[in-house]
């Protein structure tokens, strides 16, 4: 029998400028272990809130029952803020068994920041496999992590020119470095799928679609076939590889290099080939 697990993660570029971000549990549960009370958000810092939160994903591998929630979170004020340990129960024939997930630091950034972020992730703490620990073990590391934010944080907003944010061009480039990594991968894996998923929704964020970068897979894909501002050429492939991204993040495998290739090309050539038309 495979042993249960726990992770947690936060959107890759942090809590972005309107407070809000992604925050998103992950429970692996192997057969003859059952969820006692469901997914649950731990208790939050003061100046965090929950907004609203996904249905719980299910996806049933062999031998093991994944499931996923997201949680929309807002900042009311910028810094950096501990998200705490999350936990679950399992019940199986031997007893209950507690699961807990490490803590993660995230920042709420500037309009400044933002566009550093996105070009170079810094924050949050990238997604790591979770699983049983105890929390004060974690502690030195988070003070570390959270001091070595705010040194970059205060240098670079004292240094750093205000950029001029191209929404169009930033997608294009990210596109480009989704190209040469799967060149040199050779397969269209989680991570390609994370990045393109990435790249998509930011887009459509800044071409004014609402909700574009917190809704689920499934409401997003409903959303493109309709939109103005998607060329009608593109539409439908993009819904369908928006779902075929999630399958493969939360189903394991990959897809194959002909198909993240074709995937590149359809979002590059909607971008291009643009509507002027807004939502």
């Amino acid at each position: 029998m495979s042993l249960p697990q726990l992770e947690s993660s936060v959107s890759r570029i942090g809590i972005t400028t309107n407070g809000e971000t992604i925050y998103s549990l992950k429970a692996w549960i192997p057969d003859g272990f059952s969820l006692k009370f469901g997914l649950n958000l731990p208790e939050l810092p003061e100046d965090v809130t929950e907004i609203s939160r996904s249905q719980v994903l299910e996806t049933r591998l062999p031998g093991v029952l994944v499931l996923k929630q997201d949680f929309v979170l807002k900042s009311k004020k910028e810094g950096v803020h501990i998200l705490p340990s999350p936990s679950i129960t399992l019940v199986s024939a031997s007893g209950e068994t507690v699961l807990t997930a490490p803590p993660i630091l995230v920042a709420a950034l500037s309009a400044k920041e933002r566009h550093l972020s996105e070009i170079s992730p810094l924050l949050p703490i990238e997604e790591i496999p979770q699983t049983v620990a105890e929390p004060f073990t974690w502690i030195p590391v988070l003070i570390s992590l959270a001091c070595t934010v705010l040194v970059i944080w205060f240098y670079r907003s004292r240094t750093r020119p205000e950029p001029v944010e191209d929404p169009k061009q930033t997608v294009l480039l990210m596109l480009r470095q989704l190209e040469t990594d799967l060149g040199r991968r050779g397969v269209a894996d989680k991570e390609f799928w994370l990045d393109w998923t990435k790249a998509l929704r930011f887009w459509l964020a800044n071409r004014q679609v609402e909700m574009a970068e917190t809704i689920s897979s499934e409401e997003l894909a409903q959303k493109i076939v309709t939109l103005a501002v998607v060329h009608e050429n593109f539409r439908e492939k993009l819904a369908n590889q928006l779902i075929q991204a999630d399958l493969v993040k939360f189903g394991g495998g990959h897809a194959s290099a002909t198909e993240g290739s074709e995937a590149i090309y359809c979002l590059r050539e909607a971008i291009l080939q643009q509507s002027e038309v807004r939502t």
